[in-house]
């Protein structure tokens, strides 16, 4: 036991001695170096080229690279050939490839203006095409007031359901989905609503005792319904009423509502 512990100690000592050596010779060459720079540098303060005269190689002690062949025996040399054949190279003068002459190309000559009134004529046949294809082109219909009203009420909280089909023309029941008495009878109407209509579908919603009503006129709105709309509970939207609405919110989530609505409505037409 006591002999090992001899063993690895001296071990030790040996690998401590080698790297105190070592550190020692990397430093003395270190400051080699730095003594050789500075002897350069100021030789070079007193050279007419300056620093350019300094010998990188020589200061860092680095063998200098050999100069690159520049004429064509010296290539050939470098790429191994012999004596012999470098002569037989030598004696054969490469001759000028013969280039056939180019044609000369027959230019029209270009009248004045003429690139003018061609790009003056492409324009006014791209803006003829654009005015045509406006002219034959189908505008997108407009989303129905009735599925703008039903997205509108839904983004607010409430809940379509399937109304009785004896309360024609209420469709459906939309119901608030954290207070279930809040509640309106929901009817699309086509063309202008009047006193008497509102009157009927509100007598239709008390049919299945609903006491608020909901109207999404295609149409437009009678303008003596104010007062009528109010006594009876009714909220009626026409289109601009509900674009109004729509004009309040946000602009991207009027665009969402927008489109949810048109989504809709095409579900509807494809069912029905």
């Amino acid at each position: 036991m006591t002999l090992l512990v001899v063993a690895l100690l001296v071990i030790a000592a040996s690998l401590a001695g080698w790297v105190m050596y070592r550190a020692a010779r990397l430093r003395r060459e270190a400051e080699s170096r730095e003594a050789r720079v500075l002897e350069a540098l100021f030789v070079a303060r007193h050279s007419t080229n300056g620093g350019a005269t300094i010998d990188v190689d020589k200061v860092f002690g680095g063998a200098p690279a050999a100069a690159a062949p520049t004429t064509a025996d010296e290539v050939l040399r470098a790429a191994g050939l012999g004596p012999e054949l470098i002569a037989l190279v030598g004696k054969q003068k490469p001759s000028a490839p013969a280039v056939a002459p180019e044609p000369d190309e027959t230019k029209e000559p270009t009248r004045p203006g003429a690139a003018d009134r061609g790009r003056d004529s492409a324009a006014g046949g791209i803006e003829a095409a654009s005015h045509e294809g406006g002219a034959h082109g189908v505008e997108a219909a407009p989303v129905p007031v009735r599925d703008l009203v039903q997205v509108f009420y839904e983004a607010r909280g409430f809940r379509a359901a399937p109304a009785d089909p004896s309360a024609r023309p209420v469709e459906l029941v939309l119901t608030h989905k954290s207070d279930p008495r809040r509640s309106y009878a929901f009817a699309p109407f086509d063309g202008t609503l009047t006193d008497s209509d509102l009157r009927s579908i509100v007598g239709s919603a008390r049919r299945i005792d609903q006491l608020r009503v909901l109207i999404a006129v295609e149409g437009v709105l009678a303008p003596e319904l104010g007062k009528s709309s109010s006594e009876h509970g009714v909220r009626a939207f026409d289109r601009a009423a509900i674009e109004a609405q729509l004009a309040r919110v946000d602009v991207a989530a009027a665009e969402k509502l927008r489109a949810a609505a048109a989504r809709r409505a095409a579900r509807r037409l494809e069912v029905a």
